[in-house]
């Protein structure tokens, strides 16, 4: 497969300026994320989109951190993961529930793909638009998507 690294960078770009501008600074600042590069421009900040009318340009904007990754039907045991970041961020854009019998958490019924981590105690129930910051060197997993 044939993949266009601009538009996988410039769509990173776009979420991370959208976590920017919901997130509170203090989770953004201390992630202690490098910036991503452009071939032949190592500033720190803007892109422009190449778009059918013309180029638009966000000159300004934040650049997206050096690594991203895009998951579906995400599942994992407890672990725990050795980045060079003390933080990372995820994002869930859509989720639905399949089959709901087949998902249960504590009696209620659950979506699935919950993030749990073991060493805070705390369970994020994933759902649509949901947002959050976490320490990968803490043991944590998810439950059966």
């Amino acid at each position: 497969m044939d993949v266009d690294h601009r538009l996988v960078s410039l769509g990173h770009a776009l979420s991370w300026n959208l976590l920017v501008a919901s997130l509170p600074a203090e989770a953004i600042n201390e992630a202690g994320l490098p910036s991503m590069t452009v071939k032949g421009n190592n500033s720190d900040s803007g892109y422009t989109l190449d778009l059918p009318d013309g180029s638009l340009c966000f000159s300004t904007a934040e650049r997206a951190p050096s690594e991203g990754y895009m998951s579906q039907n995400y599942e994992s045991p407890i672990h725990t993961d050795q980045l060079y970041a003390p933080y990372a961020m995820n994002w869930v854009t859509f989720h639905s529930i399949v089959d709901s019998d087949q998902c249960q958490l504590h009696g209620d019924h659950s979506s699935g793909g919950n993030y749990v981590d073991v060493s805070l105690r705390v369970v994020v129930k994933c759902a649509t638009d949901t947002v959050m910051s976490m320490q990968p060197g803490f043991k944590h997993g998810t439950t059966l998507a």
